[in-house]
């Protein structure tokens, strides 16, 4: 008698940041994931303090810190555990410290990317507000001069490239260290989008990208400060305070390498049917 074989499962590829990531190949160096379709970062029972992804690495919570402010905590918006596009953190113009680090230790990777040799990587899903000015997707600092840190945003409308993604590096001299924008691109509105910047500041080399679009930026850090970062958490946003527009997170990662640029548009090719795209 012939056995009957049962037929091989087919492939679900993850949905999940960190397991697309895995199946990337692309955990080496992660220092954290957040993922607000992912039950491991949010739960039912503490929606305040997010879970650690990868296990043994930093908490972030919503908001400043983990006790419930209706004034600065984002909110999450969806299904808890559901993996769609309608999983998200929103913030406005009055969510100060949408998400934060939980600030005490502090971290070297957080440190590091506003010094001499910067290496690390951010990437994440955000949307941002049809009639918002500025955004911000990451800082430690760096908003004025002499106040040491890194800035990921948008540029504001009526700026020499406006609506372009751009890093600004704060030093502690009154000056800034860097201040690079990545004139080809456009950082959308109205609309889910994958952000991400790759900073080799050694080589010079900073890979920007919005969707599937990329852009590198020649540069190195002038001056840069040896100091801690100004504030003493790192924080992910996807508005900018100046208004009350609404803006998403969707989730959002952070490496201590540079990512290749082939490496980050796998990342977006992998993930960016949950969003449409």
């Amino acid at each position: 008698m012939i056995p009957v074989l049962a037929p091989t499962p087919p492939f679900i590829p993850d949905t999940k940041l960190v397991g697309i990531l895995g199946q990337l190949g692309l955990l080496t160096s992660l220092q954290w994931v957040v993922d607000f379709g992912d039950s491991d970062s949010i739960s039912a029972t503490d929606q305040q303090t997010l879970g650690t992804i990868p296990s043994g690495g930093i908490v972030f919570t919503r908001g400043p810190n983990s006790s419930v402010d209706a004034q600065r905590d984002g909110t999450f918006v969806g299904t808890l555990g559901k993996q769609s596009s309608g999983e998200y953190l929103s913030v406005n113009g009055t969510t100060v410290l949408p998400l934060g680090r939980v600030a005490s230790p502090r971290a070297t990777w957080s440190d590091n990317a506003h010094k001499n040799s910067a290496l690390f990587t951010f990437a994440g899903w955000f949307y941002r507000d049809a009639a918002a000015s500025g955004a911000w997707f990451f800082y430690t600092g760096g908003f004025s001069a002499g106040s040491p840190g890194i800035n990921i945003g948008a540029t504001l409308d009526g700026d020499p490239d406006p609506n372009c993604p751009y890093l600004e590096v704060g030093n502690s001299s009154g000056g800034f260290a860097a201040s690079l924008v990545a004139d080809t691109l456009t950082v959308p509105k109205g609309s889910a989008m994958f952000v991400a910047l790759s900073a080799d500041e050694a080589s010079g080399s900073f890979v920007f990208q919005i969707n599937g679009s990329q852009q590198t930026v020649s540069a190195t850090y002038s001056s840069p400060s040896s100091s801690a970062a100004a504030l003493t958490e790192a924080n992910v946003s996807a508005g900018n305070n100046e208004n009350t527009n609404t803006g998403r997170v969707y989730n959002a990662a952070w490496w201590s390498r540079a990512l290749s640029a082939s490496e980050l548009l796998g990342l977006y090719n992998a993930d960016k049917s949950k969003f449409g795209l």
